[in-house]
């Protein structure tokens, strides 16, 4: 699923109220699951939201085996955290969060005391979650940002005189963006496939030797 980050500087109460219906709801229920998770865990929660502010490809599975919840605690336990997480940016502190999500009625007084070692592991981050912040930002200027891909595998079968001459696999290829309509569909033969992975992997050496360049500077 896709998940709604929260924009950063406003307050909480406003925040909460421009929330999506079926997030918000989600959220509520992910708050109580994350009353009875371990603060053991909170850290690898929190770094998670951090990573997925710029991915929006929350590794669900992994945290869904590590938490032993079920999918659907799971998923609305991380929307719980993509609520929190975007909104500690060096600007908000432990006890406005809390105030304001209570206000709110986005979770019980009843459950904040649970709650609390969660958010101040949070804000331990906020040094984190400013520059994933800024780089989310920058990354989505301009044009639309990558959101998914589907890769299947068919087999073209060629006939020469109605008997089976060839058969060749071609890779089926979707591309999903985060504006609506922007979508791309194509095919690709093994050699191309085998193309774009190697042009895939000599961008990721440029961006790699960008981030140490821009690490040093």
């Amino acid at each position: 699923m896709r998940y709604d980050v929260p924009n950063p500087g406003r307050p909480i109460t406003e925040v909460i109220a421009r929330l999506p219906r079926g997030f918000r709801e989600d959220a509520e229920k992910g708050f109580i699951v994350l009353a009875s998770v371990p603060e053991a865990y909170f850290d690898q929660i929190v770094e998670t939201a951090i990573s997925v502010m710029e991915t929006q490809r929350p590794p669900l599975e992994t945290l869904h085996k590590d938490l032993n919840l079920s999918k659907s605690d799971t998923s609305s336990l991380f929307s719980a955290a993509m609520v929190v997480v975007p909104l500690f940016d060096k600007s908000t502190s432990v006890n406005e969060f809390i105030d304001g999500a209570v206000k709110a009625k986005l979770i019980d007084a009843a459950i904040t005391p649970k709650l609390r070692p969660f958010v101040e592991v949070v804000a331990s981050h906020a040094s984190d979650i400013a520059t994933a912040i800024k780089r989310a930002t920058l990354t989505d200027q301009c044009l639309p940002s990558f959101y998914d891909m589907d890769v299947t595998v068919d087999l073209r079968v060629g006939f020469e005189e109605g008997r089976v001459d060839v058969v060749v696999p071609v890779a089926l290829i979707h591309f999903d963006t985060d504006a609506e309509k922007q979508e791309l569909w194509f095919q690709a033969s093994k050699p191309q496939l085998m193309l774009i992975r190697d042009n895939i992997d000599a961008a990721i050496k440029k961006m790699d030797a960008a981030e140490a360049w821009g690490a040093k500077s």
